[in-house]
């Protein structure tokens, strides 16, 4: 079991790491709003985190009688809210759906960013929100959060075009020259390399390569002062279109030997520094433009150079601001690079797309953050082709289409079920058994066939209520499960219910059965 203070990229890495069999969990509370942990919570839900917890000293419980304080009472009803909608059950009988995109990381560039951080505004710290930065962005794009690649696995040859389609490259300054050829070869493969921060000048040492391969890879040449971070925006040019981006550019000496160069910031203050007799010699201070997105196509793949950081991207996207043309100006440097997503998603600024996968069923999530701006909430995603789409977050309406789209309000979660046919209906039978009773469930398609789904199981007393021990949320990937209930020795005598709900239609069934004295 892994527990651990969340953050974007820590997701990816806790899901991506994570050996069979463990769980994941993080921490929640701390005073957060009911709207940010609401959100929190169904977010963690979303990436497969199955056990959210609460810091509760001070927090949720009031010292004293140590009775649920209010921010208890709203993290209790969170959780109640959760179960009782099954869909954690659902997620957990489905498949995560494979990243299109992989994210490196790497203990020996964090080393690096820590000792050139010393003398320039590229540190530790901006290497951890560059990277969280990025696993932000990347969502932003509307693609799968991505999956972490350690230097130990791209040695083992895990990074394989065919499946992991972009690969990124967060301040990758020190690299192993293992590395680098596996990065080579994923380009020519077909792979989409995207880098910031001057990937492979180092070796894992810390020590600075003569010559860097990546160099050749995405047509640049890095300069060979510290990193800069002169002006403030870039000026995009995609074909037909012309905007702004507001990203810092990192280095002002960034030369080019591409023609493919979709952004680049103009009138940034520059000088030149020649060594003469001994003495170092700048020159009277200028301006330059100096290229921001360069595109290189190699072999049968690409090499995006972005020449810029996304460490502020966090804090942009947290303040409301309007992120859309960063995200814009990526997703130009990606089409200009081959890339073309099986789902092509549009979303509002600060949300996540969770894909998982049960048999021909797909389920998809939507989860933004509170706090961004109002405006802006539409979103729309074009599917490969028609199917019946199902609202499970909302009053269960079922449509027939070839896109999903609707609203999404900040702090909002919304889920969806993707079915290749109209759900048929819900087959409950109920028996009694020596230990307890036993309930039959079967999820089918009109044509009678199995349908992947979930249940919620209820069971009510002879006077009416609920008994808590006996309610389960159940899994049933492959259409059709018997379930065992064990009862109390000393259970009372009487007529009981179970009533059984189908996650995805929302649909019930009661089934009653009389309980008498066991011999």
């Amino acid at each position: 079991h892994i527990v651990a203070y969340l953050r974007p990229f820590l997701a990816d890495a806790m899901r991506s790491f994570a050996r069979p069999g463990m769980t994941l969990s993080a921490w929640n509370g701390y005073g957060a709003s009911y709207a940010g942990l609401r959100q929190r919570v169904w977010h963690q839900v979303l990436n497969g985190f199955s056990h959210p917890s609460y810091w509760y000293h001070r927090y949720m419980i009031r010292h004293g009688d140590a009775t649920l304080s209010p921010a208890g009472l709203e993290f209790q009803s969170i959780i109640r809210e959760v179960k009782s909608s099954g869909l954690g059950a659902l997620i957990k009988g489905a498949k995560w759906h494979p990243s299109p995109v992989g994210i490196h990381y790497s203990t020996a560039s964090l080393i690096a960013a820590h000792a050139t951080g010393t003398k320039t505004p590229v540190g530790d710290t901006v290497f951890e929100a560059n990277l969280n930065g990025w696993a932000q962005l990347l969502r932003d794009l509307g693609v799968q959060p991505p999956r972490a690649f350690s230097t130990e696995q791209i040695l083992a040859g895990e990074l394989d075009a065919t499946a992991v389609r972009i690969f990124v490259l967060p301040l990758s300054q020190a690299l192993t020259d293992g590395e680098v050829g596996a990065l080579v070869r994923f380009v020519d493969e077909g792979g989409i390399l995207v880098a910031d921060g001057r990937p492979g000048t180092m070796h894992e040492s810390g020590v600075f390569r003569e010559r860097n391969p990546l160099c050749d890879l995405f047509g640049v040449t890095f300069s060979d002062g510290p990193f800069e971070r002169p002006g403030s925006t870039i000026a995009m040019n995609a074909p037909g279109e012309e905007w702004s981006c507001p990203l810092a550019p990192l280095e002002a000496g960034l030369r080019v030997a591409t023609d493919t160069v979709l952004g680049s910031s103009p009138g940034v203050p520059a000088t030149k520094q020649v060594v003469f007799g001994g003495l170092a010699i700048r020159s009277k201070p200028g301006s330059v433009s100096v290229p921001s997105f360069i595109v290189k196509r190699h072999g049968r793949g690409a090499a995006v150079y972005l020449n810029a950081l996304v460490d502020e991207y966090g804090d942009m996207r947290l303040r409301g601001d309007d992120v859309r043309p960063v995200v814009r100006a990526v997703k130009s440097a990606l089409t200009a690079a081959g890339f073309v997503p099986d789902w092509d998603a549009s979303l509002p600024p600060g949300t996540e797309f969770i894909r998982y996968d049960s048999g021909a069923n797909n389920y998809v999530g939507l989860c933004r953050i509170p706090g961004t701006s109002k405006e802006h909430g539409q979103f729309h995603i074009a599917l490969p082709r028609e199917r019946h789409i199902v609202d499970l977050t909302g009053d269960h309406t079922t449509s027939s289409s070839a896109v999903l789209a609707g609203r999404l309000a900040p702090g909002e979660t919304r889920l969806f079920a993707l079915l290749p046919a109209a759900p048929g209906p819900l087959n409950v039978k109920v028996s009694r058994q020596p230990q307890g009773l036993k309930v039959e469930v079967r999820l089918s398609n009109p044509s009678g066939t199995p349908r992947a789904g979930a249940v919620s199981i209820r069971i009510l007393t002879p006077e009416g209520q609920e008994h808590p021990a006996y309610t389960a949320n159940l899994s049933i990937p492959e259409g059709h499960a018997r379930v065992p209930i064990a009862l109390g020795l000393n259970e009372r005598t009487g007529t009981w219910q179970v009533v059984v709900r189908d996650v995805v239609t929302g649909k019930e069934a009661t089934r009653e059965i009389a309980l008498g004295k066991r011999l």
